[in-house]
C-alpha cells in the first residue's frame, strides 16, 4: 500500500509537469479557446484500471484499457506559473475506456531489437460525473506518443479534436512482466489536462 501510494505521488508530479511544461503544446491562449491573460490550472485525475495488450501481427499491437478515478483542480498560487498550486477538493468521478493500437512494444516485442514503444494512438472515452449534480459529460480523447516506454511506465499526450489537452502516464506490468496473466495488467493512471480555470469539460 505504501509503494502504491508513493507511485501514485510519482506520477501525479509528473503528469503536471509534463501537462504544463513537457508538452510544449498545451499551455497558451489556444487550448480550449482561451482568451489571453486567462488562467489556466490542470484538472488533475487519477486512477487505477487495467491494460491488456496482445499482438495483432507484425508491427501491430492492440491495447484496450478501462479505469475509475476522480478529478481535481489546483488553485493557481502564482497565476504566471499554474503548475503551482494547491489541491481543491475532488469535484468529479471519471470513468474511462478505450482502444487502439502501436506498432511496437518496447522491450515486450517479438522484434529483439525493439527498445520503444512506436506510434500509440488509443481513443479513449472519458465519462466526468459532477460530484454536486451528478451530471455526466463523455468526452472522446486521444492518448497518443509517437515514442514511448513499455512495461512499467507509459507516457502520453491527450488531446480532443485534435487540440493537445494535456499529458499523462500509465504505470503497469510494474515488475516487467510482458503477459496479460495474472496481476500483470493492473494499472495506475494519471493525466493533467490544462484548460481555463473556469472551464470544466
Amino acid at each position: 500500500m505504501m509503494l502504491g501510494a508513493r507511485v501514485a505521488r510519482s506520477i501525479l508530479v509528473a503528469t503536471i509537469f509534463l501537462a504544463t511544461v513537457g508538452t510544449g503544446l498545451v499551455v497558451g491562449p489556444a487550448v480550449a479557446g482561451a482568451d489571453d491573460g486567462v488562467p489556466f490550472t490542470p484538472k488533475i485525475c487519477t486512477g487505477g484500471g487495467a491494460v491488456y495488450v496482445t499482438q495483432g501481427g507484425p508491427k501491430l499491437w492492440f491495447w484496450s484499457l478501462h479505469a475509475n478515478g476522480s478529478c481535481q483542480e489546483r488553485e493557481p498560487i502564482d497565476q504566471s506559473n499554474p503548475s503551482l498550486g494547491v489541491p481543491i477538493l475532488p469535484l468529479e468521478s471519471i470513468s474511462l475506456d478505450g482502444s487502439g493500437t502501436s506498432n511496437t512494444l518496447g522491450i515486450c516485442d517479438s522484434d529483439p531489437k525493439s527498445a520503444l514503444v512506436n506510434k500509440l494512438n488509443l481513443n479513449v472515452d472519458v465519462n466526468f460525473t459532477d460530484f454536486s449534480t451528478g451530471t455526466t459529460v463523455t468526452q472522446h480523447e486521444n492518448w497518443s506518443a509517437p515514442v514511448t516506454t513499455f512495461p512499467v511506465m507509459t507516457l502520453f499526450v491527450t488531446s480532443t479534436s485534435g487540440t493537445p489537452t494535456g499529458a499523462g502516464v500509465v504505470v503497469t506490468h510494474m515488475f516487467g512482466g510482458c503477459g496479460n496473466g495474472g496481476n500483470g495488467p493492473s494499472a495506475l493512471f494519471s493525466f493533467a489536462e490544462v484548460v481555463p480555470a473556469n472551464i470544466t469539460p
